[in-house]
């Protein structure tokens, strides 16, 4: 099976190494709160009155930003300074938004599996963990609230007790 690129790449944040997502879906660039203190060990500033506290997600739900902190993103031996809206309980530690996109020119090259930023520099795109991603056979919606029984199709490297995506 051919390995598809993901959105996701690794950049040193405030000098330590870590992956993150590059969210075309998402206008701003936001962080873990436990990631923020415990992995990168930095302080955030509350929000200001002016500053908007909640933000609509991908599915339609809200979450209540804690704060902001400004972060030095490095791809490649190359600062890329960016302020980052904090958040708990985030899927991913760390997103970067359109508006780091937009800042810095970055082009995502899926066919050559890269991120390219500025036009300068150039990180490569992880492959997908398809080892915990379950497949459903077929289409159709399942209202809220309900129950309903699917088939779906398990690889051969899936693990037991892992949180996993049912595509």
């Amino acid at each position: 099976m051919r390995q598809h690129p993901a959105n996701k790449i690794v950049v040193a944040l405030e000098g330590k190494k870590c992956t993150l997502v590059l969210d075309s879906g998402a206008e701003i660039n936001c962080i873990d709160l436990q990631f923020l203190n415990q992995r990168l060990r930095c302080k955030y500033e509350k929000l200001q009155p002016s500053d908007p506290p909640r933000f609509n997600t991908a599915d339609g739900s809200k979450m209540t930003a804690v704060g902001k902190v400004s972060l030095n993103v490095m791809i490649d031996g190359l600062r890329f300074p960016a302020e980052f809206i904090v958040m708990r309980h985030l899927i991913d530690n760390c997103l970067l938004g359109c508006k780091f996109f937009q800042e810095y020119n970055v082009v995502i090259d899926f066919r050559r599996k890269l991120a390219i930023f500025d036009g300068a520099v150039s990180a490569e795109l992880l492959p997908k963990d398809t080892d915990h991603v379950l497949k459903i056979f077929g289409q159709g919606t399942i209202p809220g609230g309900t129950e309903a029984l699917v088939p779906v199709l398990i690889p051969d490297s899936f693990k037991l007790g892992q949180d996993s995506l049912i595509e």
